[in-house]
């Protein structure tokens, strides 16, 4: 009776352990799929379109600004595609960190997200770029849609290119936060991450505007820098933008680094055979940046009804 019971609370408790990595990586599956048919779709439609930019009303610093951005992004990301790889050959297995970078890779097709129904982000039409693949989204419907574009260095390697939030939060983290208090753990830790994250959320964001990627559209009373300028900084989205794209994976990451691979998403990674092991840890990450990034629109279209549209004045890109 006893070994029966303690077989029975083994199974439960094993069950109950894998739930965490089967529930992130169902949700990670989902996403994958939604991907795949919109993209796939729009790439096969006639309404797909590529441009290499319209740059006749752009100065020519501001053109050559424009080459060596875009220049800069797409090596950022190949350099991060060559070291991720080279970490999975020199430890001979499918790295959590290669996991977590398909996951920044698999949001690019949410970048719609951005102005449906609304216009949440406008972006430079001087950039090389493609139509959107918003209308192939259900459901989806958004202001001028027919004059809307994804850039390249925004959209497409951009998001790949979140992993810098991250980066940058876990920079500031080892070399400030846990520097001078190395015990941080638990709320501390999550609220230390925060700040980090959104004070390297300015920084970026101030260097992607000006840069000429992209631009806010609207304006929040109070908690906007620029408030009259092209260049406006609305905070409330610069900070979420911290939250959702440098502390969420970076406090997954660290605490997989620091507690296991199992304290996590991945909880109960162990119990599933071991040639589903790196599967099962990819798509939980896909799943894990996926939501992120849905909770990150989520939180725009939120700061959407308390701001307002006032006219962009004296932009040296054009802005769509």
């Amino acid at each position: 009776m006893g070994a029966g019971a303690e077989s029975v609370s083994t199974t439960t408790v094993r069950t109950w352990r894998t739930s965490s990595v089967i529930t992130w990586a169902s949700i990670g599956l989902f996403c994958l799929v939604g991907e795949l048919w919109v993209m796939g779709t729009w790439l096969l439609s006639d309404d797909f379109r590529f441009s290499s930019g319209d740059r006749l009303s752009i100065s020519s610093s501001r053109e050559i600004t424009i080459w060596v951005m875009q220049s800069a992004v797409v090596l950022s990301v190949v350099s991060a595609a060559w070291k991720v790889r080279q970490q999975c050959r020199r430890k001979k297995t499918f790295t959590f960190e290669a996991a977590l970078f398909l996951g920044f890779v698999s949001t690019i097709w949410l970048d719609v997200l951005m102005n449906w129904g609304y216009r949440g982000g406008l972006y430079d039409q001087a950039l090389v770029h493609t139509s959107t693949w918003g209308p192939y989204v259900p459901g989806w419907s958004s202001p001028g849609q027919e004059h809307q574009i994804v850039p390249l260095s925004g959209g497409w390697f951009g998001y790949v290119l979140g992993f810098a939030w991250a980066l940058v939060t876990a920079l500031l983290m080892r070399f400030i936060a846990l520097r001078y208090w190395p015990h941080l753990k638990g709320a501390r830790l999550a609220l230390a991450a925060l700040g980090t994250s959104i004070i390297g959320s300015i920084l970026l964001e101030a260097a992607c505007i000006q840069a000429g990627i992209y631009a806010y559209p609207r304006v929040t009373p109070g908690v906007t820098l620029f408030a009259d300028q092209w260049y406006r900084m609305p905070l409330l989205n610069v900070a979420s933008t911290g939250i959702f794209w440098g502390a969420i994976p970076f406090l997954i990451w660290h605490y997989h680094q620091t507690k296991g691979p199992e304290s996590t998403i991945l909880r109960g990674l162990g119990h599933l055979p071991r040639q589903l092991r790196p599967s099962a840890q990819t798509l939980a990450c896909i799943g894990l940046m996926n939501v992120s990034v849905v909770g990150y629109f989520a939180c725009f279209r939120l700061i959407s009804l308390i701001s307002h549209v006032p006219p962009l004045v004296d932009a040296p890109i054009p802005l769509v």
